[in-house]
């Protein structure tokens, strides 16, 4: 499946409805990798606000506090806008990270992409 779109470290696919948004890099830390992950989303929300995305963070292993916000503001304004946004895949060291931040109580995370985008309506 061609990628849609590709900034340095970040890979967008469409699968049918949905848009597959595969973080390549170990780490989202630092402000390169947090403003890359702002502009691929922004992307996305520019060419249709009611996207449904799931966002795979199976090769991540750690986030900073910065993409954590990241991640909460994507999803507020693709609330606004009538879009979702789902985790796939997260390692258990990210897994981890989102329970204490209790981020897993605001956006939903899935074991796999397939149940993630099964879950957007």
């Amino acid at each position: 499946m061609p990628a849609i779109a590709k900034e340095t470290g970040i890979k967008i696919v469409r699968v049918n409805r949905v848009l597959r948004v595969d973080i390549l890099d170990p780490q989202i830390v630092g402000e390169q990798l947090v403003m890359r992950l702002r502009r691929a989303i922004e992307m996305i929300m520019t060419k249709d606000a009611a996207a449904k995305i799931v966002i795979n963070l199976e090769r991540v292993e750690h986030m900073s506090s910065a993409a954590l916000g990241e991640l909460v503001g994507a999803k507020k304004k693709l609330d606004r806008g009538g879009g979702q946004v789902r985790i796939c895949q997260p390692s258990p060291e990210v897994s981890e990270i989102f329970a204490i931040t209790r981020l897993n109580k605001v956006i939903p995370i899935f074991d796999d992409f397939e149940a993630a985008a099964a879950s957007l309506r």
